[in-house]
């Protein structure tokens, strides 16, 4: 599970009659939004039922939409707001150095003229994540891969053994029994992957 924080300052509105200031996350198939876990502060303290920000999060689509009414907020204007939320990798998620990107997005007014007149900042994040690959083959000939052979992954001695296990939704967790542990068999070219 992945943590993201974004943080602004609450802009000074002075001059407008109307002021758009947005957040979204637009993050990739290979993360899964936590909903439940989103918090808002400014000035360090955590915002609950404030009438003034829509927080938005969207699992199925992977967004989170966070809205303020800045024109209400003046009383905190050059504080810091601080915005948290996590999200897990899943078992979409691309294996090595392209990584799982998300795209954060602030869009905010720049003309007291024109409210509705707005700019854009974006920032692209990425979480990685690994697989340790099995490649099964002959002892006498290394071109020859052998499918069906069977691996369990254990961290420590035989003493203080855990077993690697990944759950449905792609989570690793280390188990006391190798009987619960997760089993992975090489396909037709040998290979077999624990992932996460």
């Amino acid at each position: 599970e992945a943590t993201y924080t974004l943080t602004s300052k609450v802009p000074d509105t002075t001059g407008y009659s109307e002021y758009t200031f947005k957040m979204t996350d637009t993050l990739s198939k290979g993360l899964t939004l936590k909903p439940d876990g989103v918090t808002v502060e400014i000035d360090g303290k955590k915002i609950a039922n404030n009438p003034n920000i829509t927080c938005s999060p969207d699992v199925a689509n992977g967004k989170l939409e966070v809205d303020f009414k800045m024109l209400n907020l003046q009383d905190l204007k050059g504080k810091t707001i601080k915005v948290t939320y996590h999200a897990a990798i899943n078992k979409d998620a691309v294996i090595g150095k392209e990584g799982n990107p998300n795209k954060v997005t602030l869009e905010y007014s720049n003309n007291p003229k024109n409210g509705t007149e707005t700019d854009t900042t974006t920032y692209d994040k990425k979480v990685y994540t690994a697989a340790i690959t099995i490649n099964k083959c002959d002892g006498k000939d290394e071109t020859i891969k052998l499918p069906g052979a069977e691996f369990v992954l254990r961290d420590g001695t035989d003493t203080t053994a855990k077993y690697y296990r990944l759950t449905e939704d792609g989570k690793v967790t280390w188990v006391e029994k190798e009987s619960d542990a997760t089993k992975v068999v090489t396909d037709g070219k040998g290979r077999a992957d624990f992932k996460g």
